[in-house]
């Protein structure tokens, strides 16, 4: 297929000199340029998790939180990717919601049921990312 563009001379230059630099024709440099377009631009398919998984996933973050560093900030989708070893980034953004809100409430339950000398999980606010941070403190 021919197309005509109408592209500034200077980022076509731009483009040609990059070109020669991966040893590739204009032509290919365009079409490798437009395949990561397209990669990049198709939405990865998300995985949601039904409550049962939820629930397990929630123990496993809770006994993976209570272990870590005293005193040290972690965020929810940091945690979930230790302790599972899973990208967040791969769930729906219903799942990563109900794992926020849901570890809120196991951690103030752990936190109710526990006594001194125990690790507490303490919530510490968002940042600016508006994700939940949480430090592990021992009470």
């Amino acid at each position: 297929m021919q197309i005509v563009l109408d592209i500034n001379d200077a980022k076509v230059l731009e483009a040609l000199q990059l070109a020669e630099k991966h040893n590739l024709t204009l032509n290919q440099f365009l079409e490798t340029l437009i395949d990561k377009v397209v990669v990049l631009s198709t939405p990865a398919e998300t995985i949601e998790l039904d409550d049962r998984t939820i629930d397990a996933t929630l123990q496993q973050m809770l006994t993976f939180a209570v272990g870590t560093d005293i005193d040290k900030l972690f965020k929810i989708p940091d945690l979930y990717a230790t302790a599972t070893g899973k990208s967040w980034k791969k769930l729906s953004p219903n799942t990563r919601k109900a794992l926020g809100r849901r570890f809120r409430k196991l951690a103030s339950e752990h936190n109710r049921n526990g006594s001194t000398g125990d690790v507490f999980i303490e919530y510490q606010g968002r940042n600016l990312q508006h994700s939940a941070m949480y430090k592990a403190r021992l009470l």
